[in-house]
């Protein structure tokens, strides 16, 4: 990692450290959280793993509320405080009422049975209490370890979503994923009007969050398509982590 890298991601740590008394930004998700189809927006998957940071830092599941301080939010992402609290009111809103679909019980399940903004001193905090679903998955999925801080500079909803889900499959050293483009589109959220042309959905969801991954993370994707019938019928990722001395992410 070069200098100007290492000196980034200090000056980072050092103002989280000096805010937060904490630099470690790494959470364990279940993967059942990362593996299901969801629309989720960028923000709400943001305020998603930083709740997860808050459960899991406290390191206590019976408690009866959560706090996600909103000033990490802004410092981490690099957000202006006002811009995030308003991105984060809503976020909230949607958030509460969002599902997500549980593998086992063939249902959709809350993530959260309470969410709420509140005013704290000159800032605001997020409190929240996941629901028994949600925490079931705490305790008995399969987790994948995501540091938070990799995840900064990806500012597209597909690439956080598909770099999770490039994550969980590595892990398991799976290192390719194929789907038709059905499936593809069901896993990312798309509704049945949204990137009808192939070519935009390759452009604007595809190439970017590939491009994103790459230039920002830990981990390297590279893609295939098929076509059948003169159509592109389906997609396989092929997943790899970079070296170590590969330079990633940070500026």
């Amino acid at each position: 990692m070069s200098l100007h890298v290492q000196t980034w991601k200090y000056c980072i740590e050092l103002s989280l450290l000096h805010l937060y008394g904490d630099i470690t930004m790494i959470i364990c998700k279940p993967d059942t959280l990362i593996k299901f189809p969801h629309d989720l927006s960028l923000v709400e998957q943001r305020v998603l793993n930083l709740a997860i940071h808050a459960f899991q830092k406290a390191n206590d599941s019976t408690l009866d509320q959560y706090k996600l301080n909103i000033g990490l939010y802004a410092q981490l992402y690099g957000i202006d405080r006002s811009t995030a609290y308003k991105g984060l009111i809503d976020a909230i809103t949607s958030l509460s009422s969002k599902t997500f679909y549980n593998l086992i019980t063939n249902k959709h399940e809350p993530f959260f049975d309470d969410m709420r903004y509140e005013r704290v001193g000159q800032g605001g905090a997020v409190f929240f209490k996941f629901s028994e679903a949600c925490l079931h998955e705490f305790q008995h999925s399969p987790k994948t370890e995501i540091d938070l801080n990799l995840t900064v500079k990806l500012q597209s909803k597909y690439a956080l979503h598909l770099y999770e889900l490039f994550l969980c499959s590595n892990k398991a050293s799976v290192n390719s994923l194929t789907f038709s483009i059905q499936d593809f589109r069901d896993l990312i959220g798309l509704g049945m009007n949204e990137y009808k042309i192939w070519s935009n959905l390759k452009t604007r969801v595809v190439d970017e969050s590939v491009g994103l991954i790459n230039k920002h993370t830990d981990l390297h994707a590279d893609y295939h398509l098929y076509r059948e019938n003169r159509r592109t019928s389906d997609i396989s990722f092929a997943i790899r982590k970079k070296t170590p001395r590969v330079e990633y992410a940070l500026h």
